[in-house]
């Protein structure tokens, strides 16, 4: 039990060090910066930040899924098992993964033309 609070611990420490680690340095995607095109997550680092200013349409301007972080983050911190039901947790993950293929497709689109 107590190594299982730990890890848990670990992991939130580690994500938490990842967002302000890429807050301050202006971190950039790597993905376009090498590869010239888009990633799924373009757009994810400056929505977080108009989310910490309380600016709520910016924030879905720069990237829909920003509201999903808290519940990623939540189900990272209880190894995917949110709900009772594992079915319910599927059925959450495979919608914030559509969310985010859905959004993907429609940023290239756009980045195309």
């Amino acid at each position: 039990m107590r190594s299982n609070i730990s890890k848990r611990l670990l992991i939130a420490a580690c994500l938490i060090s990842v967002f302000i680690f890429a807050y301050v340095t202006g971190f950039e995607c790597v993905f376009l910066k090498h590869f010239g095109i888009i990633c799924p997550g373009c757009g994810m680092m400056r929505a977080a930040k108009a989310l910490a200013r309380l600016d709520f349409r910016t924030a879905f301007s720069f990237h829909p899924m920003v509201f999903t972080l808290p519940l990623i983050f939540l189900y990272a911190m209880t190894d995917g098992r949110l709900f009772k039901r594992k079915a319910l947790d599927r059925v959450v993950l495979i919608l914030i993964a559509a969310g985010f293929l859905i959004n993907y497709i429609i940023k290239l689109v756009y980045f195309f033309k």
